[in-house]
């Protein structure tokens, strides 16, 4: 990588992570100028636009989530357990406030200034589920897996199953307790004091009369009606998002002097009390939805978005299918158009632009790749690597064989369609990481490890598949007798 590809790579994501003002793409263009970087504003402005964790403002402003969050007050009512055990275990309390990317065990929480020391928790599935209310049981169980306290059950060889007892990291706040006289129903406030390294402030808050509604918990009452108010119009205006972390970021940015305040419940608490707002099934994930409604294929408001995950085919993509051919032909091969179609298949429809600059970008990549295959090497991944191909190939055909307007697809079973655009992406998602063949990207299990857990993934969901493909093909072909009418 040249010098100032790297300074590119590394400068963009750190001003991302810690730069907490409102900014224009001239101010970000002079903050590139003052490290040799020079990018026109058109250029800037479309780096800005691909960035999740960007937020545009009006006139042409922009804030990170960094500087969206940063200081923003949020709550929490500890579990009977840990006011027991004298432990906090973060869970996904701080969504949407915190970096997404960051695990529980991995922030710090700090009282006055003074980080707390790690402890540990012993819990169980229960109480897990209830730590990680927002998360889906298969995510959590995942993320689980990952805590160092975990690291000796063997989750991935258990195929995730939680044992009845077992522990979790969490913060010794056995003093923070004493201290404060904390007891069972208290609530803690927290605020971000550092985004970009998952600093968490926290303080404690008394109960105030749990038995009747008065002061603070009359203002509570009309927290919650805001919060449930603004993600019913969040609905319409934003569809499902990406996740449910992009669904609440919206609304607590949007709402930020309503909701990140002194008098602020939690996401957990307001779940457990809406009669309009719960979580919804969206393909294989959930969302914040209408409760009892099914969550249409919407994603920030537009169908267009999830179609277009279909078309965007990485050159890491490409490499897979390319090292896949020399693979199963133990040796460098010609590139063939039979192979040129396995990457761009027919039912892409691509203008002819697109397709002819893909094929040339296709060809150059199978030059490059004919010099530098190693077959001894890629043993390690060549054969997972066909399956995780072939279950893509399979996906694209039942999806591009939907061959329909996007005003008829509302009439396709939501849940099925969504999930085999989950279905897509999370396989693409597992074909990159092998193509990076860096065993960084394995979040610090084995290479057998992870290849045991996403062959456990890929033979999942062929599985679902086959159980959504007759369904997603019958609503089709309704679909399509609709389109003809008796004259």
């Amino acid at each position: 990588m040249f010098a100032e590809d790297l300074l590119e790579s590394t400068f963009f994501p750190i001003f991302v992570r810690r730069y907490v003002k409102p900014f224009s793409a001239r101010e970000l263009q002079g903050e590139f100028r003052k490290v040799g970087l020079k990018f026109t504003i058109s250029q800037l402005k479309e780096m800005l636009e691909d960035e999740p964790d960007v937020i545009p403002l009006e006139d042409g402003a922009y804030i990170t989530r960094a500087g969206a969050f940063t200081g923003r007050t949020f709550s929490f009512v500890p579990t009977d357990k840990e006011v027991e055990q004298g432990v906090i275990v973060l869970g996904d309390r701080a969504i949407p406030f915190a970096d997404p990317e960051m695990l529980y065990f991995e922030f710090t929480l700090a009282v006055g200034g003074s980080p707390l020391n790690s402890a540990t928790f012993e819990c169980d599935p229960n109480v897990v589920r209830d730590l990680f209310y927002l998360h889906d049981d298969e995510i959590t169980d995942q993320i689980v897996a990952k805590d160092p306290a975990t690291k000796d059950l063997n989750l991935d060889a258990r195929d995730f199953e939680l044992p009845r007892k077992f522990n979790l990291t969490g913060f010794d706040a056995r003093g923070f307790f004493e201290l404060s006289d904390f007891r069972k129903g208290d609530r803690i406030m927290a605020y971000v004091n550092n985004w970009d390294t998952g600093v968490i402030d926290i303080v404690p808050l008394k109960c105030v009369n749990p038995d009747a509604i008065v002061g603070i918990d009359f203002l509570r009452e009309n927290w919650y009606e805001c919060l449930e108010n603004s993600l019913l119009a969040g609905f319409d205006k934003d569809g499902a998002c990406d996740s449910i972390g992009a669904q609440l970021s919206n609304v607590f940015f949007d709402k930020k002097e309503e909701l990140c305040n002194l008098t602020c419940g939690s996401v957990f608490e307001f779940l457990l009390r809406s009669k309009k707002v719960g979580l919804e099934y969206y393909g294989v994930e959930s969302r914040l939805w209408r409760r009892g409604e099914e969550v249409p294929a919407l994603l920030d408001g537009e169908y267009g978005a999830m179609i277009g995950e279909f078309y965007d085919v990485s050159p890491l993509l490409i490499d897979a299918f390319l090292k896949d051919e020399f693979f199963r032909a133990k040796k460098p091969v010609p590139l063939s158009e039979d192979t040129i179609s396995k990457i761009l298949p027919e039912g892409m429809d691509l203008d002819e632009e697109t397709k002819r600059s893909l094929s040339l970008q296709i060809r150059d990549r199978n030059g490059r790749l004919q010099k530098s295959y190693n077959l001894f090497a890629d043993f390690k991944f060549g054969e997972f690597r066909s399956s995780a191909i072939a279950l893509l190939q399979e996906i694209r055909e039942l999806y591009f064989s939907l061959d329909c307007r996007e005003d008829e697809i509302p009439k396709f079973p939501q849940s099925e369609l969504v999930a085999v655009a989950q279905f897509y992406l999370q396989t693409v998602d597992i074909i990159e990481t092998v193509e990076m063949n860096a065993e960084a990207t394995f979040n610090e299990m084995s290479v057998e490890d992870w290849l045991h857990v996403m062959e456990m993934s890929v033979d999942g969901m062929g599985n679902q598949l086959d159980y959504i493909r007759p369904i997603l093909l019958d609503a089709y072909e309704q679909i399509k007798k609709e389109r003809f009418s008796v004259i």
